[in-house]
């Protein structure tokens, strides 16, 4: 594989050092940066294509992580007493907290609302 600068872009964020996550916005960040490189169209072949395979390589992270926070927010959605918190990996919930009295479309029907608060 062909060598080339360490630092895609001077704006980009550094990798992590082995075995940490890569940061959401340092992922999307350098993602940018490779982004507007490939796009200026002044790297040579071997750092463009080394570029690409790491551009590839941040957008299935950052997929990844948009779908799983697509997917916490679901369940919180869904959750009709409360949040929840669950694994992803296996479905079980960890935590529950809060809980509500009513359905929210139960409380503000206009029958219940009157004349009195209305112009």
């Amino acid at each position: 594989m062909a060598t080339r600068p360490e630092d895609p872009a001077p704006e980009a964020p550094a990798l992590p050092a082995p075995g940490e996550a890569l940061p959401f916005e340092d992922a999307l960040s350098r993602l940018e940066a490779i982004v507007r490189r490939l796009e200026a169209g002044d790297v040579p072949l071997e750092a463009s294509l080394a570029d690409f395979e790491e551009g590839i390589r941040l957008s299935r992270l950052c997929t990844g992580r948009l779908d799983e926070a697509e997917r916490k927010v679901a369940l919180l959605l869904a959750e009709g007493d409360g949040i929840s918190e669950v694994d992803f990996e296996t479905g079980e919930v960890l935590a529950r907290r809060g809980g509500r009295a009513a359905p929210a479309e139960d409380a503000c029907e206009e029958d219940d609302l009157g004349d009195e608060g209305l112009p």
